[in-house]
C-alpha cells in the first residue's frame, strides 16, 4: 500500500462528486492498494483505510464530542496504529449462530455492498440483518419484515462480536460533570473530510504557484511536496 498523493485526491475529488460516501471511501481504498471495498468485510476496508491514513497524513487523530449532558466540548487524541486491532483481536470469537428455533441462521460479516444495499430500503437495519443471515437446515431466507425488535438487537450485538473492527466506540469522560459516554468512530467519514480540507489547500497552493510561475496544475502537481512547499515560503517572502 501507499499513500496518497496530491494528484490522487484531485482525480478522486473529480470521480466523488455526487457518490455516496460508501463509494467515496471504496474509491481511496481502490485508488491505493487495487482492493475493492465490496469484496471484504467492514471491518477489514477500515482497518486497510486507517493503514492508507497514516500513510497519507500520518498517525496522530484528533477527535471531538459534547458531553450529552452539560454541552461541555471534549477532545481526544489517538493514533491509527492504537484502533487497528491485531488479528487475534479481529477475529470473531466464535461462529455466530443467530436464532432459536424460529430463526436457526448463521451470521456471516456485512460488506460494503450489503451496507448500500440496505441504505436504500426503508428499514436500513433490518435490511442489512437480513442480507448476512444464512439459513441453516435448508430453511428459508428471512425478509426484513420478518425480524422483530428483539432479533435486530441480537443480530446487531452478534455482528459486532462477529467483525468487531467494524465497530470501534471511543469512550468519553466529561471533567465538569462526570458523565461518560461513547461514540462511533468511522474511519471513512474522517479520513474523508480531512482529505477535502487538504485538497482545498492544494488548489490554493496550486494558484498561488500558477499565479507566480506560470506553471500549469500537472507541473506544480509533479513537484514533490517539500519542493513545493519551498516554493510557496518564497513567495511569501
Amino acid at each position: 500500500m501507499r499513500g496518497l498523493t496530491a494528484s490522487d485526491l484531485f482525480r478522486i475529488e473529480d470521480q466523488c462528486d455526487e457518490r455516496s460516501p460508501l463509494d467515496v471511501a471504496g474509491a481511496l481504498l481502490h485508488c491505493a492498494t487495487g482492493v475493492h471495498a465490496d469484496e471484504v468485510t467492514l471491518g477489514q476496508r477500515d482497518a486497510l483505510l486507517l493503514t492508507l491514513r497514516r500513510l497519507t497524513i500520518g498517525s496522530k487523530l484528533s477527535l471531538f464530542s459534547d458531553c450529552p449532558k452539560c454541552r461541555l466540548e471534549l477532545s481526544a487524541e489517538t493514533t491509527t496504529d492504537a484502533l487497528i486491532l491485531t488479528a487475534e483481536e479481529a477475529a470473531p470469537s466464535a461462529t455466530v449462530v443467530v436464532g432459536s428455533g424460529r430463526w436457526p441462521m448463521r451470521l456471516r460479516p456485512a460488506t460494503a455492498a450489503d451496507l448500500r444495499a440496505a441504505l436504500a430500503m426503508p428499514d436500513p437495519r433490518a435490511a442489512l440483518a437480513a442480507l448476512c443471515l444464512e439459513p441453516l437446515d435448508d430453511a428459508p431466507f428471512p425478509s426484513p419484515q420478518d425480524l422483530d425488535a428483539d432479533d435486530l438487537d441480537q443480530i446487531a450485538a452478534a455482528m459486532a462480536a462477529l467483525d468487531p473492527q467494524s465497530d470501534l466506540l471511543m469512550g468519553f469522560v466529561c471533567p465538569a460533570c462526570g458523565h461518560d459516554w461513547s461514540v462511533i468512530f468511522d474511519i471513512a467519514d474522517y479520513f474523508w473530510r480531512e482529505l477535502q480540507l487538504h485538497t482545498a489547500t492544494l488548489l490554493d497552493d496550486v494558484h498561488r504557484l500558477a499565479s507566480a510561475y506560470h506553471w500549469s496544475e500537472t507541473e506544480i502537481m509533479a513537484l514533490a511536496p517539500s519542493r513545493r512547499n519551498a516554493y510557496l515560503a518564497r513567495i511569501r517572502g
